[in-house]
């Protein structure tokens, strides 16, 4: 099974994309900004803060401080991000939000509630899967028991390996086939969310 990275590895490892395309681009003042940004935003993601305390952090600063500091928060998330981390990111957001001269805060209360929904639909879906394709390979295993005689004349039942590739390879496409659609999805709510700020 895959490395399942923490939200912080993957902020920091979209931030550094995010540096460099801007690098790309020549956006020397946005790189600059996250630069900036980055020892505060881990203090959040290493929760030695909270989102009052990212509040007072960012109450001076201009429109693009805060949209960048959103922005490294949003790219925290993940289609696995847990209710706990989910839940941290929304209060930063929102906080962050609240000092905007014309905050969008319930536009961007209802992305971030149809994120979450998403979220757990994919993590339901996905459990679900897992668990009817572990019935169905427990079903052919009981069913490929097989006698074997042993050298010694006993006669022993003997689980058969052969647990059909075809089957293995169906779920792994359906896996596959769900986490695609997922993560278009969730994409496309990022980027609505990030159209906001």
């Amino acid at each position: 099974m895959d490395k399942i990275k923490s939200s912080y590895e993957i902020a920091m490892e979209r931030a550094k994309k995010l540096s460099e395309e801007d690098e790309n681009e020549g956006s020397g003042r946005k790189l600059e900004v996250r630069e900036e940004l980055k020892p505060l935003m881990t203090k959040y993601f290493r929760e030695e803060i909270d989102a009052n305390e990212l509040w007072e952090e960012l109450k001076e600063k201009d429109k693009n401080y805060l949209a960048q500091a959103q922005e490294m928060i949003v790219e925290s998330l993940g289609l696995r991000t847990n209710e706990k981390a989910f839940s941290k990111r929304k209060e930063g957001i929102l906080a962050i939000e609240n000092l905007k001269e014309q905050p969008s805060s319930s536009i961007v209360e209802q992305i971030l509630a149809k994120i979450n929904e998403l979220q757990s639909r994919y993590k339901d879906k996905r459990e679900s899967m897992e668990k009817s394709f572990e019935e169905r390979m427990e079903q052919q295993a009981e069913m490929q028991m097989k006698p074997v005689q042993t050298d010694d004349g006993r006669t022993v039942m003997k689980l058969d390996s052969g647990i059909d590739e075809e089957s293995r390879k169906q779920m792994k496409q359906q896996l596959t086939q769900l986490e695609e659609q997922s993560e278009q999805m969730f994409n496309s709510l990022i980027e609505d969310l990030k159209d906001n700020f």
